[in-house]
């Protein structure tokens, strides 16, 4: 009976993750070591209010929640806090109508709704200086100083911007590989490669590929996974490459740098996306850049941003509040 009481006594928190295509929910606890325990886990469909609209919004992020509860047997029982961090929420107003219609669903007694890059600053405390960087299909960095103020730098998407994601290297070998092949050249090992993952021989057929796909972004950014081996391997032409990603990357963090004033101390940047999760070796490289470009600091893959999510709402030091640049 003593262990049921202190089981229902023991406070619950939730950490969730919305993208566009799903929503990842982690149902938490401090154990007797005040150590934070994962309890059950939920996924559901994707959650951003500007693709799907609030009240589908609202519905992917409670589905989350419930399963994460169900996944840890627990139905039903309140939580204390819940950070909610969600893509297509830069607007205050979206935030603070997402928070109250997930109040009214009852979930927990505290809802915190963020931008989904939030998590990226996560250094133990809300108030450190801290930057984040994501570089997958596309690339943004966002940025904190001290006094708590926050600014982005970069994510304005593939017609104008998104250097040093994914979808920029692949293009860039694409290019590579059209100017091989409609200049008659021999194809070099990056134009092979290229072909070969699209399943083409020619620039025509090249083409015709681009032409046919459901998602030509997503399949022009599949192509920077055989960027990274092939400079991995030493190739010079996606060496090239890299190098034009990394610097765009190095020059997101620098304009933080200048933006928040954050001086020349030793940055903590956080890392994230499928560039910085296929190996060590982009990384590296921009560890590399950023100390040719006088800039010291400290790279940290998050991996899981979920975890974070959990995490900030166990520490209870947020106050739901972010203070954006504009």
């Amino acid at each position: 009976m003593g262990s049921e009481q202190s089981e229902a006594r023991r406070e619950l928190f939730l950490g969730v993750d919305g993208g566009g295509t799903k929503t990842s929910c982690y149902l938490g606890a401090l154990d007797e070591n005040l150590s934070l325990c994962v309890l059950g886990r939920g996924l559901s469909s994707g959650s951003n209010p500007n693709t799907v609209g609030m009240d589908k919004a609202v519905a992917a992020i409670l589905e989350s929640v419930e399963r994460a509860q169900q996944d840890a047997g627990i139905i039903g029982q309140f939580c204390c806090r819940g950070l909610f961090a969600v893509a297509g929420t830069l607007n205050m107003d979206v935030r603070r109508e997402l928070a109250a219609r997930l109040s009214e669903g009852g979930i927990a007694a505290k809802c915190d709704v963020v931008p989904d890059l939030y998590p990226l600053l996560e250094t133990g405390s809300k108030d450190s200086a801290a930057v984040g960087l994501i570089a997958g299909t596309g690339s943004v960095g966002i940025g904190r100083n001290a006094a708590g103020e926050i600014a982005l730098a970069g994510g304005w998407g593939p017609l104008v911007g998104d250097d040093g994601s994914g979808f920029a290297l692949g293009k860039d070998a694409i290019r590579h590989a059209f100017n091989q092949l409609e200049q008659g050249a021999a194809a070099d090992r990056l134009t092979e490669v290229v072909c070969q993952q699209l399943g083409a021989s020619t620039a025509t057929e090249i083409r015709a590929k681009l032409a046919a796909a459901a998602d030509q972004r997503s399949l022009i950014a599949q192509l920077a996974k055989v960027v990274v081996s092939e400079a991995v391997e030493g190739d010079r032409s996606a060496s090239s490459i890299i190098s034009k990603g990394v610097f765009y990357l190095t020059e997101l963090v620098k304009h933080l740098r200048t933006r928040l004033k954050l001086g020349e101390a030793p940055l903590t940047i956080n890392v994230s996306g499928g560039l910085f999760q296929q190996s060590d070796y982009y990384c590296g490289r921009l560890k590399e850049m950023l100390g040719e470009a006088g800039v010291a600091c400290q790279i940290h893959l998050l991996d899981d941003p979920t975890f974070i999510c959990l995490t900030i709402a166990a520490r209870a030091d947020f106050d739901g509040e972010i203070r954006l640049l504009p």
